[in-house]
């Protein structure tokens, strides 16, 4: 088949020259509402990337950002984060509008007030305990309770429940290949680091343990391999049976809104810590600093032999959360130590400083003037009505309070003169 070859000028190409480029509509209907709510995300808190897996969280190594741009689609997706008109704010007048006159993107800030102390940033939010769990190192339980916070500060917060449940599954262990430190399991079936297992051991009862590693070898006496999970402390004699325990937590805030996490590690070596998994997850709490780097265990039975047990306590109250409206002062609707040309946002209004869509700002509880008196006339109205019938009479134009008033200082100055 022939091939044609296009013929030229050597080193001479055609210019195809830039392409026509087309005006294209940027969005103006996206708004930002900065302003005061009962409930929503402020003082959000920044992980440390390399918590877990690197050093334990700690207070000190979490920033907390006063305020955040948060987007919402819908009024109603506004109420689940920032609740309704219960506070004295105008914020939610202002974005239940947007929406019923057709906006579809917002952005919210919520605006609360900077102490410039730590504690008092943080005495407003809520906290509570679980009563159905018990702090421990490794496998050992230890004095301390759970607690946890509302994941922001606010009245809100007193409302929330939250409860602590367990889930067993039992694990197939190979007797011939185990022993007191280690325990082997089938290949497939995997464990990671950080689980806590409830052993069956003859003479002692159910005791728990951590999986502190696990590694993968031959059999002794026979083709394929096996996973021997090493344990914590090691066991008394050959177990009898052995389960994995997860923990599940329920919480709910009394205003409809409800969360579930299943599957929770107990340990902050697991991949599904609770303390992590809650920081990434949950929009309604937050873990407590003091057990981040602990275990989490079940509560035990000190009738011996000591058991954990594993049912599920009534859900506890929190307390201490506090709406501090009156606090709220003009200066935290901005930020003063905010630089032109700083990649990172700062707090109230510059906390919308990286948003490149954003077309309009409205910050509706910054300030609300009040309208001003009307302006009544100090002179009496000339009246034409009589006791009798008379010929209708033009009434001569009245005098104004301007006139009025260039009279006055008339006469004045003249009587200054003389």
């Amino acid at each position: 088949m022939a091939v044609r070859v296009p013929i030229g000028a050597p080193g001479i190409y055609a210019d195809t020259g830039a392409p026509l480029r087309r005006l294209t509509g940027e969005r103006m209907d996206v708004c930002a509402f900065v302003g005061v709510a009962p409930r929503g995300p402020a003082r959000v808190r920044a992980l440390d990337p390399l918590w877990p897996s690197g050093e334990p969280i700690h207070e000190d190594a979490t920033e907390r950002r006063r305020s955040v741009a948060v987007p919402v689609e819908s009024f109603q997706e506004y109420r689940r984060l920032y609740g309704g008109f219960e506070g004295p704010g105008r914020l939610p007048y202002a974005v239940a509008s947007f929406f019923e006159q057709g906006g579809r993107r917002a952005y919210v800030v919520r605006i609360v007030h900077e102490y410039g102390d730590k504690a008092k940033n943080e005495a407003g939010t809520a906290r509570g305990t679980l009563g159905s769990a018990c702090l421990g190192s490794g496998s050992v339980p230890m004095a301390g309770s759970v607690e946890l916070e509302a994941r922001n500060e606010g009245r809100w917060g007193n409302a929330l429940r939250a409860a602590m449940a367990w889930s067993l599954t039992a694990l197939p262990v190979d007797a011939r290949e185990s022993t007191g430190e280690a325990l082997a399991l089938p290949e497939e079936h995997r464990i990671p680091i950080g689980s806590l297992l409830r052993v069956a051991v003859p003479g002692s009862g159910r005791v728990l343990r951590l999986v502190t590693e696990v590694r993968s070898m031959g059999r002794s006496n026979a083709t394929g391999g096996v996973q021997l999970v090493a344990l914590d402390i090691p066991l008394a004699a050959q177990p009898e049976a052995v389960e994995v325990v997860e923990g599940i937590l329920a919480v709910d805030d009394g205003n409809g809104r409800v969360e579930r996490h299943e599957h929770l590690g107990l340990n902050r070596t697991h991949p599904r810590w609770m303390a992590r998994t809650l920081c990434l997850e949950s929009e309604l709490v937050w873990p407590g600093s003091a057990w981040a780097e602990n275990s989490i265990l079940p509560p035990h039975i000190d009738d011996p032999p000591i058991e954990p047990s594993l049912e599920e306590a009534g859900q506890e109250q929190f307390q201490q959360g506090e709406d501090r409206y009156g606090d709220i002062a003009h200066d935290d609707f901005f930020d003063g130590s905010w630089e032109l040309g700083n990649p990172d946002p700062g707090a109230g209004v510059h906390s919308l400083t990286h948003l490149r869509d954003l077309a309009s700002v409205v910050a509706p509880d910054l300030y609300v003037p009040e309208p001003l008196p009307p302006r009544e006339s100090v002179l009496d109205k000339p009246g034409l009505a009589g006791p009798t019938f008379e010929p209708c009479l033009r009434a001569e134009p009245a005098v104004s309070q301007e006139q009025q008033k260039e009279a006055l200082l008339s006469d004045l100055w003249a009587g200054v003169r003389e």
